[in-house]
């Protein structure tokens, strides 16, 4: 309990020291636990335009995964800690399924270790966190609806 509540109390503080930096950024929590914690930028959030309409099914947004110091400590990447994993994917709804357009890996100094995405397209598992993350983005999207879809026609 005492490790959630420092994982949930860190990436609190991560987050908020994000929106300082990322102008247009609003970073919504997700989920959890004692190795990650999980957020998506509402701001950024666009759904798929075809032609001269939109494809609510389809999602774009950014968010990140933060990573618990002893977690990220046992992954080392280029013998580098990795503290902050930032993605930019396109969520479809209907079929359940996810695409990676752009990825960052950030280490502790907050520089960029790595960067880049396969373009790759996979099946949401059920139970996981990318589903519980979908479930998030998709339920924020129909609540400010209108609002999406507005900045989505930009």
């Amino acid at each position: 309990m005492k490790k959630l509540f420092l994982s949930f109390l860190l990436a609190a503080f991560f987050s908020l020291t994000m929106a300082g930096t990322a102008a247009a950024a609003n970073w919504v929590w997700v989920d959890s636990d004692d190795r990650v914690g999980i957020f998506f930028d509402s701001a950024s959030i666009k759904f798929e335009q075809k032609g001269e309409s939109l494809d609510e099914n389809a999602i774009y947004v950014w968010w990140y995964m933060q990573l618990d110091d002893a977690y990220a400590q046992q992954r080392p990447f280029r013998g580098k800690v990795i503290k902050r994993l930032v993605f930019y994917d396109k969520f479809d709804l209907k079929d359940q399924m996810i695409t990676h357009i752009d990825a960052v890996a950030y280490d502790q100094s907050g520089d960029s270790v790595d960067r880049g995405a396969n373009g790759k397209t996979s099946r949401i598992i059920p139970g996981t966190k990318q589903e519980t993350l979908m479930n998030a983005v998709a339920g924020y999207s129909q609540k400010h609806r209108e609002e999406i879809a507005e900045r989505s026609r930009k």
